[in-house]
């Protein structure tokens, strides 16, 4: 059995051009975004040109919340099989768990 290749990346802030590169150049099994994206478009959008080469998942940071549409770029529809927020996901093999960092207030 291979191990499993799992990029984990951290507070890009917009920033996605060296995620994509990384991504390109090692060929993960799956990337995990630990939040803070600042998602000026959704996230699939931002992930074009590797969203079909790998499995893409995330935990909201601390800031996806800063602006209402960085938050919906992020929490859209499709995405709720990709978030690890409250949950325990086997990805490649690997069981990873998610605890995000916005605790929005109630309305």
């Amino acid at each position: 059995m291979s191990e499993a290749r799992i990029l984990f990346v951290g507070d890009p802030h917009g920033e996605f051009r060296p995620l994509i590169e990384t991504a390109k150049a090692t060929r993960p099994d799956a990337v995990v975004l630990l939040g803070d994206m600042d998602l000026e478009r959704p996230l699939q959008q931002e992930l074009t040109p590797i969203w079909e080469e790998t499995n893409i998942y995330f935990i909201h940071g601390n800031h996806d919340c800063d602006r209402p549409h960085w938050y919906e770029n992020l929490m859209g529809d499709s995405m709720d099989t990709r978030n690890l927020n409250g949950r325990v996901a086997d990805i490649a093999g690997i069981r990873i768990a998610g605890l995000g960092g916005v605790f929005r207030e109630r309305n």
